[in-house]
């Protein structure tokens, strides 16, 4: 058990990642405190314009993103270094006018499949009750007989 413990503390691995570590929760204090300013600066164009600014939008995402990204290093959850170290991740944010779009079309599309189900539907249940009352008539002709 000592060795294992000597070889451990000798690994270069570790403490150099202990230097990345202690420069990484740098960074998240400095970010985390970018991002209440930029909080602020949100709340008040949501304020006077009535609604956030795009660009701040998308920039609170990226922001938010690389926190979670340091975060994930610091505490041992990934392995992988976040920027400079790699690339600045991207937003996920997406437009809203883009959104409205697609949700109108997959509605219009939905809306039309809609009625070619009910129309077959409605067929089969057609046939359905077509072959009922067949049978219900071959019933009363056998009675008869």
């Amino acid at each position: 058990m000592d060795e294992q413990l000597k070889k451990n503390v000798r690994d270069g691995h570790t403490w150099v990642r202990l230097v990345y570590m202690l420069l990484f929760s740098f960074v998240i204090y400095v970010a985390m405190a970018a991002y209440w300013v930029l909080a602020v600066v949100q709340f008040l164009f949501a304020l006077l314009t009535g609604r956030p600014n795009r660009k701040l939008v998308e920039f609170a995402d990226v922001l938010c993103q690389y926190i979670s990204q340091c975060l994930n290093f610091v505490g041992f959850t990934s392995d992988d270094k976040p920027f400079p170290f790699a690339d600045l991740p991207a937003s996920d944010v997406v437009d809203e006018a883009v959104v409205d779009e697609v949700v109108v079309e997959e509605a219009s599309v939905d809306a039309g499949a809609s009625n070619k189900d009910a129309v077959s539907v409605s067929e089969a249940e057609n046939s359905d009750l077509g072959d009922l009352e067949q049978s219900a008539d071959s019933g009363k002709d056998a009675e008869v007989k």
